[in-house]
């Protein structure tokens, strides 16, 4: 009788460790759950976002095709020295456009070079600091 008393005590405990490794295994399942769902609203919202943004863009390009299309269709009516000086015209626009564009980016260029060089002198201080002590612990005799 004490051996299968034994036996069902065991049996028992051998349930209830089952029991919590299934609760832990469990656990585990849920907060992977709650990582796979926050991970799949994340990209959810970046793929809105870009969505979004190329819905702009499109938009954007239509207009300007629509005001290209107009520009053209009033180009045709013209007689053609009009033509020409409108199309002499449109160029000129597109070009200075094109420049302040690039005048744009020199700018940010040039702002981004001299930050680059601030942050060059501030690492040269370091390095010359660092050389300073190095020579200082060099020079002692800490034998």
């Amino acid at each position: 009788n004490t051996m299968t008393d034994s036996t069902i005590l065991l049996e028992d405990v051998q349930k209830m460790k089952d029991k919590g490794e299934i609760a832990q295994a469990y656990i585990g399942l849920k907060e992977t759950n709650r990582l796979l769902e926050s991970q799949l609203q994340s990209q959810k919202r970046s793929h809105e976002n870009e969505a979004e943004a190329l819905r702009g863009e499109i938009q954007s390009l239509k207009e300007e095709n629509n005001r290209q299309q107009q520009l053209l269709a009033q180009n045709l009516q013209l007689p053609p020295e009009a033509r020409i000086e409108a199309s002499l015209q449109h160029e000129i626009t597109r070009l200075t456009n094109e420049n302040l564009d690039l005048m744009e980016q020199l700018e940010k260029q040039d702002k981004t070079v001299r930050k680059l060089k601030k942050q060059l002198k501030v690492f040269a201080k370091k390095i010359g600091e660092l050389e300073d002590i190095i020579v200082l612990l060099d020079g002692g005799d800490f034998t």
